[in-house]
């Protein structure tokens, strides 16, 4: 029990010190999410493929926004108000720098092959045991397809956490210390395991927002879409930021 506390505080801090970044140039990154959310909504319209090419893209929007977090560690003040709308307009550019630069796309194209693949395999898996029922709406199942289903949901969830805690420190690992692929998904699956408690804080701030409007869908469908836009660009700055205060963390040197 001590043990968990103190990774919860670690956690928090994390969130403080991911806060104290967001709020350096709180435009750029808040402009950053909301293209990110608009891509991550339009691309979940899309049946079957959808969740896929949202998989696909995670890792390259995830750097980017660690990219933008670690420029900002350096920057010691708050944007100056007359640079605030010219930030914001940019922030697409500085999200999809990992594919401009020469210098992290062709690594952050493998990474997001690797992701994408896992989510392919993690579905089918999930599909396989519990017999194609686990990604079904609860409000939509019979009472006696319930288990199987929230049971589908678990599983799904389970190999989703280990996907994420493969790339968590992978991605910062590779874009801002030039590490290899495959040691760095090792590394970044051991650390996350070390410091799950704390991960969980933060990632809790990121799934949050999906959680609200999933259930909002329930009294209303569209307005899932409505808490989900909102939500997750307030959610995503925060997220990504304390992730790189995390990093820095767990890899002091990096």
């Amino acid at each position: 029990m001590k043990r968990l506390r103190k990774q919860l505080e670690l956690g928090v801090r994390w969130l403080d010190c991911g806060w104290r970044l967001f709020k350096r140039n709180p435009w750029l990154l808040l402009g950053m999410a909301l293209v990110s959310m608009v891509i991550v909504i339009l691309l979940k319209l899309i049946p079957f493929l959808g969740n896929l090419l949202v998989a696909l893209l995670a890792p390259i929007l995830m750097s980017g926004g660690l990219l933008a977090a670690n420029d900002l560690s350096k920057q010691k003040m708050s944007l100056p108000a007359s640079l605030r709308m010219a930030a914001f307009v940019r922030s697409h550019q500085v999200l999809l720098r990992p594919l401009r630069d020469e210098k992290y796309s062709g690594t952050m194209l493998i990474l997001a092959i690797y992701a994408v693949t896992a989510a392919l395999l993690i579905n089918i898996s999930v599909e396989v045991i519990s017999n194609g029922t686990w990604a079904r709406d609860l409000g939509s199942v019979q009472a006696s397809e319930l288990l199987a289903v929230l049971a589908g949901k678990s599983v799904a969830c389970l190999l989703y956490l280990g996907l994420s805690m493969s790339l968590i420190y992978a991605v910062p690992l590779i874009v801002l210390r030039d590490e290899s692929l495959v040691p760095a998904l090792g590394l970044s699956l051991r650390k996350s395991a070390r410091y799950l408690g704390s991960l969980a804080v933060i990632l809790g701030v990121l799934v949050s927002p999906f959680f609200v409007g999933g259930l909002t869908s329930f009294v209303f469908a569209p307005s899932s879409y409505a808490v989900w836009l909102i939500g997750g660009a307030l959610a995503l700055p925060l997220f990504a930021t304390s992730c790189y205060c995390s990093y820095r963390t767990v890899f002091p040197a990096g």
